[in-house]
């Protein structure tokens, strides 16, 4: 079966699911799919090998995702570093060191609001751009503080909340918007389309 057949496949659970049809409503659509296709022994291979598993992925995905303890959130936020978000000038350290904060200020903001995706490093910059943030001016205002200001910005209180209250401030005297029009996101299936357009509206 070819790799745009399985796609399709997926596609059209995904749809299912975002359609809140239940399971039986996304096995008629994939065996409509199947149906379509060339010959007899691609059609059983398709039964037989492809449509229980985006079936059984639907299902997984039909309760929220666990949240995660304090010392579990810290440990993603230590894999959010200038090597994973793929910085290769580091003529500025203290610029390096904002980019990096920045980055992790966007994924507590997150977890701030019970979002408990992780977001991957390349989906960090696409959040910024659909959210239409002026990061360069940020950066900016970020490099003048000190590195105690900084690191208030990530903490992950949980009783006190000041981590959680210094964001709050953060984004509403600091964070400065563009104009855009908007962009277009093609990015092939898997790589965080969604995630980025739910910030954008909650945003």
């Amino acid at each position: 079966m070819s790799s745009s057949t399985k796609q399709t496949v997926v596609a059209a659970a995904a749809r299912a699911r975002s359609a809140s049809l239940d399971l039986n409503d996304i096995a008629k659509e994939l065996d409509n799919i199947a149906s379509t296709l060339p010959t007899t022994k691609d059609r059983a291979l398709f039964k037989a090998t492809t449509v229980s598993k985006p079936l059984r992925y639907v299902k997984s995905q039909s309760s929220p995702l666990p949240a995660l303890n304090k010392k579990e959130k810290q440990g993603e936020l230590n894999c959010i570093t200038a090597a994973s978000l793929n910085i290769t000038n580091f003529d500025d350290p203290k610029k390096v060191q904002c980019v990096v904060t920045l980055s992790k200020i966007l994924q507590c903001l997150l977890w701030d609001f019970d979002f408990r995706f992780i977001l991957l490093p390349h989906q960090i910059e696409g959040v910024f751009a659909v959210a239409g943030i002026a990061v360069s001016t940020l950066l900016k205002k970020m490099k003048t503080w000190s590195k105690s200001d900084l690191d208030l910005l990530i903490k992950l209180d949980v009783q006190k909340e000041e981590g959680k209250k210094a964001r709050r401030t953060f984004c509403k005297h600091h964070v400065e918007f563009v104009k855009t029009k908007g962009l277009l996101l093609a990015d092939v299936m898997g790589l965080g389309k969604t995630v980025e357009v739910c910030l954008c509206l909650c945003s």
